[in-house]
């Protein structure tokens, strides 16, 4: 599980992310692992994918869940409310 993998196709001076992702790439040359990459549906979403020209054809499934909304976020603190009593 990669959290903010967006991050990796930063192009800082010390930046190591193109390096960790050759690594994951790496990973899944040699099996079937099952990897996650979790980020925004944005454009530095994008840069991640098109940083590494086969990673795009390495990621078979794309799941985008929609934001919650403000109503959902109050009905949400409202049931963390009521159960922290």
């Amino acid at each position: 599980f990669v959290d903010e993998c967006y991050r990796l196709a930063g192009k800082g001076d010390n930046d190591f992310g193109l390096e960790a992702i050759d690594e994951l790439m790496s990973a899944m040359e040699r099996g079937d692992p099952c990897m996650i990459f979790a980020g925004y549906d944005d454009a530095a979403m994008d840069d991640f994918v098109s940083s590494n020209p086969g990673l795009f054809r390495r990621i078979h499934h794309v799941f985008l869940f929609p934001a919650y909304t403000p109503l959902e976020l109050a009905k949400i603190l409202l049931l963390k409310i009521d159960a922290a009593g």
